[in-house]
């Protein structure tokens, strides 16, 4: 199996709609993307991800803000599904702001 970035990279050389669903699916199976597969939101990240892979708009991906309202309403129905991704990022916000002194710290 290629690696994430390689399975992406190629995409917009495909010839035929079977070459370019078969690309799709090889991005899909990064693990770096089996979490965002699963759960609450999974059906609709893989519609708007494999929509923009897909996309041959001028400005990629256009064609597919139906999808990505869709995945973002479900985002925004399930938040407990990404609670984990929300605490890490802030936490780490936090650590970067401590670490340039903009957080101001009790002592």
């Amino acid at each position: 199996m290629p690696r994430c970035a390689e399975a992406t990279r190629d995409i917009g050389d495909a010839t035929t709609p079977e070459e370019l669903n078969q690309k799709v699916e090889q991005a899909l199976a990064c693990p770096c993307l089996d979490d965002l597969k699963e759960g609450p939101c999974g059906p609709s990240f893989v519609a708007a991800f494999s929509c923009f892979l897909k996309s041959r708009a001028n400005e990629k991906g256009s064609d597919c803000v139906a999808s990505f309202q869709a995945m973002q309403r479900c985002m925004v129905k399930h938040p407990q599904a990404f609670a984990e991704y929300v605490q890490a990022k802030d936490a780490d916000s936090e650590q970067k702001a401590n670490a340039i002194g903009l957080l101001k710290t009790d002592q």
